[in-house]
């Protein structure tokens, strides 16, 4: 196969990520949570390399994440077009969210939305736990990201992080915590 290239489609991304993932990388995945049903067994590391080759893609990168593999749709996140994601394509991801690792990676790419305080509000109230995670991924990644929002857009977050810092489940309360770090930075 040639090197990685802009001009790559989907299916040719695909094709590339089968060629490379490895048993051992699943393994150690899943020793750190990651849900590894549909991975391929490729570190982030060269995902993000890979990524930084292919540069952004907006369609394509909405093929990448309907093929539903791992590797894939985290190539989804990194490709996406911040601009030009639209709400409802945030809310169809979120449906999908299986792995902390996931939303993580792709939260940063909704914060960088215009719509991101929208989401924010509507995933933190969500009971499915991985787009509440969501919620709070977001919250972090735009308190680290966005430095020309005033302080006082991240503190008025800090009730909605006192009302979910008590969730029973340890992938939100990390989440939660990670926001409130962030903030507190």
């Amino acid at each position: 196969m040639t090197q990685p290239d802009p001009s790559w489609s989907a299916d040719d991304i695909v094709a590339h990520l089968r060629s490379v993932g490895t048993p051992a990388n699943l393994a150690g995945m899943a020793r750190f949570g990651i849900n590894t049903t549909s991975a391929l067994g490729i570190g982030n590391s060269d995902l993000r390399s890979l990524a930084r080759k292919l540069k952004k893609n907006h369609d394509r990168s909405l093929l990448l994440w309907d093929s539903g593999i791992r590797e894939a749709r985290l190539m989804a996140a990194f490709t996406g077009e911040p601009r030009k994601v639209d709400i409802d394509q945030c809310r169809r991801w979120a449906a999908d969210f299986d792995s902390w690792e996931i939303v993580d990676t792709v939260a940063d790419l909704f914060a960088e939305t215009p719509f991101w305080r929208d989401l924010i509000d509507e995933f933190a109230q969500d009971e499915r736990e991985f787009v509440r995670r969501t919620a709070f991924a977001m919250l972090a990644w735009s308190a680290v990201h966005l430095k020309k929002e005033p302080d006082a857009t991240f503190l008025a977050y800090l009730p909605l992080i006192e009302e979910h810092a008590h969730d029973p489940r340890n992938f939100v309360r990390k989440a939660v915590n990670w926001a409130l770090r962030q903030i507190g930075k």
